[in-house]
Protein backbone atom coordinates (compact mmCIF):
# COMPACT_ATOMS: atom_id res chain seq x y z
CA UNK A 1 0.00 0.00 0.00
CA UNK A 2 1.51 3.64 -0.63
CA UNK A 3 2.14 5.68 2.36
CA UNK A 4 0.84 8.69 0.74
CA UNK A 5 -2.61 7.81 0.63
CA UNK A 6 -2.38 6.66 4.55
CA UNK A 7 -0.68 10.58 5.12
CA UNK A 8 -3.02 11.98 2.97
CA UNK A 9 -6.12 10.12 4.52
CA UNK A 10 -4.51 10.53 7.95
CA UNK A 11 -4.28 14.21 7.99
CA UNK A 12 -7.99 14.41 6.85
CA UNK A 13 -9.00 12.31 9.74
CA UNK A 14 -6.74 14.38 12.28
CA UNK A 15 -8.59 17.77 10.82
CA UNK A 16 -11.70 16.41 11.18
CA UNK A 17 -11.20 14.67 14.79
CA UNK A 18 -10.91 19.39 15.67
CA UNK A 19 -14.27 19.73 14.39
CA UNK A 20 -16.61 16.55 14.29
CA UNK A 21 -18.84 15.65 17.03
CA UNK A 22 -21.41 13.17 18.20
CA UNK A 23 -21.98 9.98 15.81
CA UNK A 24 -19.63 10.24 13.11
CA UNK A 25 -20.62 8.79 9.78
CA UNK A 26 -17.45 7.56 7.82
CA UNK A 27 -18.23 7.20 4.43
CA UNK A 28 -14.84 5.52 2.59
CA UNK A 29 -13.86 3.54 -0.67
CA UNK A 30 -12.55 0.33 1.01
CA UNK A 31 -11.87 0.26 4.67
CA UNK A 32 -7.86 0.44 5.09
CA UNK A 33 -8.29 3.62 7.17
CA UNK A 34 -11.60 2.57 9.26
CA UNK A 35 -10.01 1.28 12.33
CA UNK A 36 -7.01 3.91 12.58
CA UNK A 37 -9.20 6.71 11.09
CA UNK A 38 -12.08 5.83 13.90
CA UNK A 39 -9.85 5.88 16.60
CA UNK A 40 -8.74 9.67 15.44
CA UNK A 41 -12.41 10.73 15.49
CA UNK A 42 -12.75 8.75 18.93
CA UNK A 43 -9.41 10.51 20.41
CA UNK A 44 -11.24 14.08 19.15
CA UNK A 45 -14.39 13.24 21.28
CA UNK A 46 -16.52 11.59 18.81
CA UNK A 47 -19.05 9.12 20.54
CA UNK A 48 -19.13 6.52 17.99
CA UNK A 49 -17.89 5.94 14.52
CA UNK A 50 -20.11 4.32 11.53
CA UNK A 51 -17.79 3.02 9.01
CA UNK A 52 -20.27 3.36 5.67
CA UNK A 53 -17.71 1.44 2.75
CA UNK A 54 -19.04 2.53 -0.75
CA UNK A 55 -17.91 -1.09 -1.76
CA UNK A 56 -20.02 -2.90 0.52
CA UNK A 57 -23.09 -1.16 1.19
CA UNK A 58 -25.04 -3.52 3.26
CA UNK A 59 -22.36 -4.45 5.95
CA UNK A 60 -21.63 -1.25 8.52
CA UNK A 61 -19.20 -1.60 11.13
CA UNK A 62 -19.81 0.74 14.29
CA UNK A 63 -16.33 2.01 16.52
CA UNK A 64 -16.83 3.62 20.11
CA UNK A 65 -14.73 3.25 23.41
CA UNK A 66 -15.80 1.75 26.29
CA UNK A 67 -13.64 2.08 29.34
CA UNK A 68 -10.85 3.20 27.42
CA UNK A 69 -10.75 0.50 25.02
CA UNK A 70 -12.88 0.30 20.99
CA UNK A 71 -15.29 -1.50 20.53
CA UNK A 72 -16.51 -2.83 17.34
CA UNK A 73 -20.02 -4.66 15.69
CA UNK A 74 -20.72 -4.92 12.27
CA UNK A 75 -24.14 -4.73 11.47
CA UNK A 76 -26.09 -5.82 8.03
CA UNK A 77 -28.35 -2.89 7.50
CA UNK A 78 -29.75 0.44 5.68
CA UNK A 79 -28.23 3.30 7.16
CA UNK A 80 -31.10 5.55 5.36
CA UNK A 81 -33.14 6.26 7.93
CA UNK A 82 -30.13 7.34 10.44
CA UNK A 83 -29.28 10.80 11.20
CA UNK A 84 -25.76 11.60 12.21
CA UNK A 85 -24.74 14.61 13.66
CA UNK A 86 -21.28 14.24 11.39
CA UNK A 87 -20.24 12.94 8.01
CA UNK A 88 -16.87 12.72 6.59
CA UNK A 89 -16.97 11.61 2.78
CA UNK A 90 -13.18 12.01 1.44
CA UNK A 91 -11.81 10.90 -1.90
CA UNK A 92 -15.18 12.08 -3.25
CA UNK A 93 -14.72 13.37 -7.02
CA UNK A 94 -14.00 9.15 -7.80
CA UNK A 95 -17.19 6.97 -7.09
CA UNK A 96 -20.33 5.11 -8.67
CA UNK A 97 -22.02 8.14 -8.31
CA UNK A 98 -20.94 11.87 -9.06
CA UNK A 99 -20.14 14.71 -6.26
CA UNK A 100 -23.15 16.12 -6.95
CA UNK A 101 -25.28 13.25 -6.31
CA UNK A 102 -22.93 12.08 -3.41
CA UNK A 103 -23.72 15.46 -1.91
CA UNK A 104 -26.87 15.22 -2.33
CA UNK A 105 -27.84 11.42 -0.94
CA UNK A 106 -25.22 11.60 1.65
CA UNK A 107 -26.19 15.02 3.23
CA UNK A 108 -30.00 13.69 3.58
CA UNK A 109 -28.18 11.91 6.54
CA UNK A 110 -26.72 14.94 8.25
CA UNK A 111 -28.58 16.29 11.07
CA UNK A 112 -29.60 20.30 10.34
CA UNK A 113 -26.98 21.57 13.21
CA UNK A 114 -24.25 18.73 11.73
CA UNK A 115 -21.21 19.28 10.05
CA UNK A 116 -19.89 17.40 6.63
CA UNK A 117 -16.41 17.31 5.84
CA UNK A 118 -15.46 16.57 2.34
CA UNK A 119 -12.10 15.90 0.56
CA UNK A 120 -11.99 16.06 -3.73
CA UNK A 121 -9.76 16.23 -6.47
CA UNK A 122 -8.39 19.66 -7.57
CA UNK A 123 -9.43 19.77 -11.11
CA UNK A 124 -8.21 22.41 -12.19
CA UNK A 125 -4.01 21.58 -11.74
CA UNK A 126 -1.99 19.58 -15.08
CA UNK A 127 -4.03 16.60 -16.14
CA UNK A 128 -1.13 14.70 -16.00
CA UNK A 129 -1.64 15.04 -12.32
CA UNK A 130 -4.13 12.09 -12.60
CA UNK A 131 -1.85 10.17 -15.31
CA UNK A 132 -3.58 6.59 -14.85
CA UNK A 133 -6.72 7.40 -12.46
CA UNK A 134 -10.01 6.38 -14.08
CA UNK A 135 -13.34 8.22 -13.56
CA UNK A 136 -12.16 11.36 -11.82
CA UNK A 137 -14.39 14.61 -11.65
CA UNK A 138 -12.23 17.19 -12.69
CA UNK A 139 -13.79 20.14 -10.87
CA UNK A 140 -12.43 23.25 -10.14
CA UNK A 141 -13.17 25.24 -6.57
CA UNK A 142 -15.64 27.33 -7.94
CA UNK A 143 -17.56 24.36 -9.65
CA UNK A 144 -17.60 22.58 -6.35
CA UNK A 145 -18.82 25.42 -4.86
CA UNK A 146 -21.65 26.03 -6.93
CA UNK A 147 -22.77 22.18 -6.08
CA UNK A 148 -21.94 22.77 -2.06
CA UNK A 149 -24.10 26.31 -1.73
CA UNK A 150 -26.96 24.14 -2.96
CA UNK A 151 -27.23 22.60 0.57
CA UNK A 152 -24.82 24.24 2.73
CA UNK A 153 -24.78 27.82 3.66
CA UNK A 154 -21.34 28.13 6.01
CA UNK A 155 -18.28 26.49 3.87
CA UNK A 156 -14.88 26.56 4.88
CA UNK A 157 -11.96 25.75 2.23
CA UNK A 158 -8.66 23.58 2.87
CA UNK A 159 -5.46 23.38 0.32
CA UNK A 160 -4.15 19.83 1.15
CA UNK A 161 -0.82 18.77 -0.63
CA UNK A 162 0.16 22.55 -2.55
CA UNK A 163 1.91 21.61 -5.82
CA UNK A 164 5.07 23.77 -5.44
CA UNK A 165 6.49 21.07 -7.77
CA UNK A 166 4.83 18.26 -10.14
CA UNK A 167 3.58 15.61 -8.40
CA UNK A 168 2.45 12.08 -9.98
CA UNK A 169 0.10 10.39 -8.50
CA UNK A 170 0.11 6.63 -8.83
CA UNK A 171 -3.18 4.88 -9.92
CA UNK A 172 -1.86 1.45 -8.48
CA UNK A 173 -0.58 1.97 -4.82
CA UNK A 174 -3.93 3.91 -4.87
CA UNK A 175 -6.15 1.75 -6.19
CA UNK A 176 -4.63 -1.82 -5.00
CA UNK A 177 -5.75 -1.05 -1.31
CA UNK A 178 -8.87 -0.26 -2.25
CA UNK A 179 -9.39 -3.87 -4.24
CA UNK A 180 -7.66 -5.76 -1.48
CA UNK A 181 -10.26 -4.74 0.30
CA UNK A 182 -13.07 -5.16 -1.32
CA UNK A 183 -11.86 -8.55 -1.64
CA UNK A 184 -11.85 -8.95 1.98
CA UNK A 185 -15.56 -6.99 2.46
CA UNK A 186 -16.80 -9.18 0.50
CA UNK A 187 -15.34 -12.62 2.50
CA UNK A 188 -16.74 -10.47 5.26
CA UNK A 189 -20.14 -10.43 3.95
CA UNK A 190 -20.08 -14.20 2.68
CA UNK A 191 -19.06 -14.62 6.59
CA UNK A 192 -21.80 -12.72 8.03
CA UNK A 193 -24.66 -14.83 6.33
CA UNK A 194 -23.34 -17.67 7.48
CA UNK A 195 -22.64 -16.69 10.92
CA UNK A 196 -25.20 -14.30 11.68
CA UNK A 197 -24.62 -13.83 15.42
CA UNK A 198 -20.90 -13.50 14.81
CA UNK A 199 -20.39 -16.48 17.16
CA UNK A 200 -17.62 -17.91 15.30
CA UNK A 201 -15.74 -14.87 14.28
CA UNK A 202 -16.24 -13.67 18.05
CA UNK A 203 -14.85 -16.70 18.90
CA UNK A 204 -12.17 -17.32 16.79
CA UNK A 205 -11.34 -14.08 14.60
CA UNK A 206 -12.25 -11.01 16.78
CA UNK A 207 -8.35 -11.00 18.23
CA UNK A 208 -6.93 -11.85 15.37
CA UNK A 209 -8.21 -9.26 13.31
CA UNK A 210 -7.89 -6.25 16.58
CA UNK A 211 -4.58 -7.49 16.31
CA UNK A 212 -3.73 -6.71 12.82
CA UNK A 213 -5.65 -3.09 12.86
CA UNK A 214 -3.85 -2.70 16.26
CA UNK A 215 -0.37 -3.39 13.97
CA UNK A 216 -1.76 -0.94 11.25
CA UNK A 217 -2.84 1.70 13.43
CA UNK A 218 1.27 1.87 14.88
CA UNK A 219 2.75 2.08 11.35
CA UNK A 220 0.10 4.52 10.22
CA UNK A 221 0.72 6.92 13.16
CA UNK A 222 4.88 6.76 12.24
CA UNK A 223 4.67 8.09 8.27
CA UNK A 224 1.78 11.39 9.11
CA UNK A 225 4.52 14.42 7.67
CA UNK A 226 3.58 17.82 7.40
CA UNK A 227 3.35 18.67 4.09
CA UNK A 228 -0.12 16.55 4.26
CA UNK A 229 -1.60 18.78 6.71
CA UNK A 230 -4.12 21.09 5.24
CA UNK A 231 -4.51 24.83 5.19
CA UNK A 232 -7.00 27.49 5.04
CA UNK A 233 -7.61 28.00 1.26
CA UNK A 234 -6.11 31.17 0.21
CA UNK A 235 -6.49 33.03 -3.35
CA UNK A 236 -3.41 31.97 -5.13
CA UNK A 237 -2.88 28.14 -3.52
CA UNK A 238 -2.62 25.05 -6.47
CA UNK A 239 -3.84 22.20 -3.96
CA UNK A 240 -3.76 18.40 -5.37
CA UNK A 241 -6.75 18.56 -3.19
CA UNK A 242 -9.88 20.84 -1.58
CA UNK A 243 -11.30 19.52 1.72
CA UNK A 244 -14.68 21.86 2.60
CA UNK A 245 -16.11 22.15 6.30
CA UNK A 246 -19.99 22.66 5.79
CA UNK A 247 -22.86 23.25 7.74
CA UNK A 248 -26.60 24.02 6.85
Amino acid sequence: MSSNIIKEQEARYILASKIVTGNVLDISYGRFMAYHGANILLDGGASEVWNYDIFDEKNIDVRKRHNGRTQFESFNMNILNKKFDSIVLFESSYSKYNFSSNISNFSKLLDDDGVFIISIFNGEVDPKIYSGIQNIERLGINQIEIVLVKVFSNIVFYSQLLLLKKKILTPYFRYSSFMIQSIRNTLGAILLKLDKKSIFYQLFLQKIISKFDKSSEILNSKIFDKEYEPKIFENGHRPTYFIAVCKK
